[in-house]
């Protein structure tokens, strides 16, 4: 399992693709969102809502969610 490269915590697919979105999508290191969004100085929140918006927009990095 991947972990933060500046907290240690471990990561979730999003966390990984959003860390690829915006920062480099050859990045072998990953922020989690708190340290992602503190990098950018945004909340937590508009990084989730970014996160799915690229989803909705079709972005490969980001799968869809399983309904059910």
């Amino acid at each position: 399992m991947r972990s933060c490269k500046k907290c240690a915590a471990p990561l979730s697919g999003d966390e990984v693709a959003l860390h690829q979105k915006l920062v480099g999508r050859h990045s072998t290191e990953f922020f989690c969102i708190n340290c992602l969004a503190e990098h950018f100085d945004l909340p937590t929140d508009d990084l989730r809502a970014m996160a799915d918006r690229f989803r909705k927009a079709g972005c490969m990095l980001f799968p869809k969610k399983p309904t059910v």
